[in-house]
This record gives structure tokens, sequence and C-alpha cells, in this order.
């Protein structure tokens, strides 16, 4: 889905890679999706695994965070994004940016403000267009 913009230049959606406090991952994707609109923001989500486990004499299926810490986004424009991302509270970093970590340091709250908001589903990621 490449869109032109006024120079002609054409702009295809980039994968961004946001760094979060691990066990924060679905509270952080949470207020992505409620955050940031749709025309910014394409998509959101965690990557999951499955895992089997024997215990209690039975092999049971439990879904892991494939990179704990560590939050997907996929976005056309950057400068958007970025600007969108500082609503999020608890977010550490997105990676690749030339933003630091102290940009950042004034619009988050303390861990003990955000809660950990994780999850089991039964997909393999979660996606804010679910």
């Amino acid at each position: 889905m490449a869109k032109h913009t006024q120079n002609t230049e054409v702009r295809y959606p980039m994968w961004y890679v946001m760094q979060v406090r691990t066990g924060t991952e679905e509270n952080i994707r949470c207020q992505c999706q409620r955050l940031i609109s749709s025309n910014v923001l394409e998509r959101c989500f965690i990557p999951y695994y499955q895992q089997k486990k024997r215990f209690q004499g039975e092999w049971h299926i439990q879904e892991r965070i494939l990179f704990p810490g560590y939050v997907f986004l996929i976005a056309q424009n950057l400068e958007c994004l970025s600007e969108s991302l500082r609503k999020v509270i608890g977010m550490t970093r997105l990676l690749g940016t030339v933003f630091s970590p102290w940009d950042y340091y004034k619009y988050r709250k303390p861990a003990s403000e955000t809660g950990k908001g994780r999850t089991v589903s039964s997909h393999v990621h979660r996606d804010h267009r679910e």
C-alpha cells in the first residue's frame, strides 16, 4: 500500500521496534491502539510463540512473547509516529530514531503507575486492529 506524496515520492510502510519494560508489552500495545490514529499507525503487534510444557502428567500449550520487552509498529511516516508515541506512557525508546531516552523521560510515569497489562491470547500475535 504505497502512498504518493506531493513530490511524487512513493512511501512504503516501514516496521519499527519500540523498546518497553519487560512485562508491559500488552499495556503499551493497548495504549498505542487507543492513542494513535490509524492514519499514523497502520499496525501494532506483539509476536507470540507457543511452547509445550509437561506438568501434572499432561502436555500443555503455553503462549509466550517471542521478544520480551519489544512492541512492533508499522507506519509510513516516522515523524508523525514519533510525535504520537509521546502520548504513550511507559515507552523506553523507539529503536532507530534520533530521539534520546531523555526526550521520553519527561513523558513517562513510574512503572508503579503503568501496571503490567500482560495477558495470554490464543492468537499468534496481537494486532491493534483486532
